[in-house]
Parts: structure tokens; C-alpha cells; sequence
């Protein structure tokens, strides 16, 4: 299974060199990555991650035909 999804941004948003994005790319972007949510650090300074109970459920959906 691939879990990524790839998208190409349009050409107007690049730069003629290639190597930086233009303003409509920047107004476009923006509210997309501004106000991230800060991570919780631990006393050592190290960002603390959630840990997983990894238990497993009952399967609920049938089998697809393959």
C-alpha cells in the first residue's frame, strides 16, 4: 500500500530559477502551516511523543475478492 499522496504545485507558484516559491504560492501556503500546534518537551528538553497501546480490535469490514 502506498500511504502517500503526492501533488504537484502549479508552475506560477515556482520561481523562474526554480529555487523559491512566488507570493501567490506564499498567500496560497500560508494558513496551511501557520499556527502550528507547539510539541510537549520533557524535563531532558526532548519532545515527548505519544505512545501507542498497539492492542487489536475485532475485524469489522468482510474480505474483498481478489
Amino acid at each position: 500500500m502506498n500511504f502517500f499522496f503526492i501533488q504537484k504545485m502549479p508552475k506560477h507558484f515556482i520561481t523562474r530559477d526554480g529555487f523559491s516559491i512566488t507570493a501567490a504560492a506564499r498567500r496560497y501556503l500560508a494558513p496551511l502551516i501557520r499556527g502550528e500546534a507547539p510539541l510537549p518537551y520533557g524535563k531532558d528538553g526532548l519532545p515527548r511523543y505519544v505512545r501507542l497501546k498497539n492492542v487489536a480490535i475485532a475485524k469489522k469490514l468482510v474480505g474483498f475478492p481478489r
